[in-house]
């Protein structure tokens, strides 16, 4: 099995050059990279930094040390950092790459959770009263299980694979 790869602040290679139909807007003299257009992006629009996040959702904010990469653009990155900058950073340094840290984990699980509560065919929306079950690596059925026991049951943990 292929090890799996740790989230962390690399980006691909292949962002640094997109391909000109994927940029609305491009013209001559205009970055392909990603990174700096988002970079751009969050300097023209002033955008919410991760730590105006941070401090919104009462989460302890990274250190300007933690962000000792974005600090020598000049531009106060390491005390302002754009948020998807910030995400990754929070993400390699609170959980060592293995899952989203709690800010960027929130803000997915809130864009689920919206997504879920605007769809009118949405299961526990049309069942209000319904609450989730499921067999336990025991064979218990329980409201109250674990990841593992979901992996389990989705036959993607290491004993269903035979490993």
């Amino acid at each position: 099995m292929k090890p799996k790869k740790r989230i962390d602040t690399a980006i691909s290679t292949p962002l640094f050059d997109l391909p000109v139909p994927t940029i609305s807007g491009f013209t001559l003299g205009s970055t392909p990279s990603l990174a700096q257009r988002n970079l751009l992006r969050y300097l023209t629009w002033e955008l919410p930094s991760g730590q105006s996040i941070a401090r919104e959702m009462s989460v302890r904010e990274l250190s300007p040390g933690d962000l000792e990469e974005v600090s020598g653009l000049g531009v106060g990155f390491e005390t302002s950092t754009p948020l998807w900058c910030y995400i990754l950073n929070e993400t390699a340094l609170m959980q060592d790459g293995l899952h989203l840290g709690p800010i960027g984990g929130r803000i997915v699980g809130e864009h689920i959770i919206g997504l879920l509560e605007t769809d009118p065919a949405c299961y526990p929306l049309r069942n209000p009263g319904w609450r989730p079950t499921l067999p336990t690596r025991s064979g218990a059925v329980t409201e109250d299980f674990r990841m593992t026991d979901f992996q389990a049951f989705a036959r993607v943990d290491p004993a269903s694979r035979g490993q």
